[in-house]
C-alpha cells in the first residue's frame, strides 16, 4: 500500500514522509538505522561514478508505524569521504549501539 502511494509522488519531493502524513494519513513512528562500509560492486560503482571496489558508506533503514508495522525499507550507498554521520547523545540517552557482524567461512 505505502509503496504504491510513494510511486505516485513527485520524484523531486523534498519530503516523502511529510507528503505521506499530510496527504495519506501514513504516520511514521520510528526507524532503525544500521550503517556500515562495503566496497562498490559494479552496479553501484557505475551509478555513483566511482571505481569498482571503491569504499562506500552503506545505510540500511526500516521505518515503522506506532504498531511496529514496517512502512519503508531502504538500503542507500554513499561515496566515502563525501558524507559524514552525526549522532548526538547525553548522560540520559545514548542511541548508539555497536553491532559485530559474524561472517561464515
Amino acid at each position: 500500500m505505502v509503496g504504491e502511494i510513494v510511486e505516485g509522488l513527485p520524484a523531486d519531493a523534498p519530503s516523502v514522509t511529510s507528503l505521506l502524513e499530510e496527504g495519506h494519513g501514513v504516520h511514521f513512528s520510528h526507524a532503525e538505522h544500521i550503517f556500515g562500509a562495503e566496497r562498490a560492486k559494479r552496479e553501484h560503482a557505475e551509478h555513483l561514478g566511482v571505481g569498482r571496489s571503491s569504499a562506500l558508506l552503506v545505510h540500511h533503514r526500516v521505518s515503522r508505524d506506532s504498531a511496529g508495522r514496517s512502512l519503508e525499507w531502504s538500503s542507500d550507498r554513499y561515496i566515502a569521504g563525501r558524507i559524514m554521520l552525526s549522532v548526538g547523545n547525553s548522560r540520559h540517552a545514548n542511541p548508539m549501539q555497536w553491532i559485530t557482524l559474524r561472517h561464515s567461512g
